[in-house]
């Protein structure tokens, strides 16, 4: 494994060959490093999962409970709210089928699927109908009697 001069300066790496070139101003050199050196890229493990809840308008709805009723092996629950924006993100998710509830008062309960794919990001979009009235109907057929 080399050394570099005096005030390294500058850095090239050259993939090639595995070396890697340092430039020295205050000795004017140039010094290459090698002898089994390699660069590791970190591997990315993990997805995203973006849920979208709407009414039947298309309208974002915010203040919605999402978790996830199943997930892969190893993965905790998700939990968390709807913004503003009517979505929640679960950034560093394991890879693998997702099953989605979201509750809301006065709403009925909605459910979706997702799979996440290492390295990317899914949507899944739920679409919430709100929950109908209980209906207190009209009133009696008493009539009214008029002598007569």
């Amino acid at each position: 494994m080399g050394t570099t001069g005096n005030s390294a300066y500058g850095v090239a790496y050259d993939s090639g060959k595995d070396e890697v070139f340092v430039t020295n101003t205050d000795d004017g050199t140039v010094s290459m490093i090698s002898d089994s050196f390699s660069i590791q890229t970190p591997t990315q493990t993990t997805g995203s999962l973006v849920v979208s809840v709407r009414d039947l308008g298309g309208i974002a709805i915010s203040g919605v409970v999402v978790s996830s009723t199943s997930q892969p092996s190893g993965q905790t629950g998700l939990s968390g709210t709807t913004g503003s924006d009517g979505k929640v993100t679960f950034s560093g998710v394991a890879p693998g089928a997702y099953t989605i509830q979201v509750t809301k008062s006065g709403y009925v309960t909605g459910t979706g699927t997702g799979s996440v794919a290492v390295g990317s990001s899914v949507a899944v979009i739920i679409t919430l109908q709100t929950q109908p009235s209980s209906g207190g109907g009209g009133g009696g057929g008493g009539r009214t009697r008029f002598p007569g």
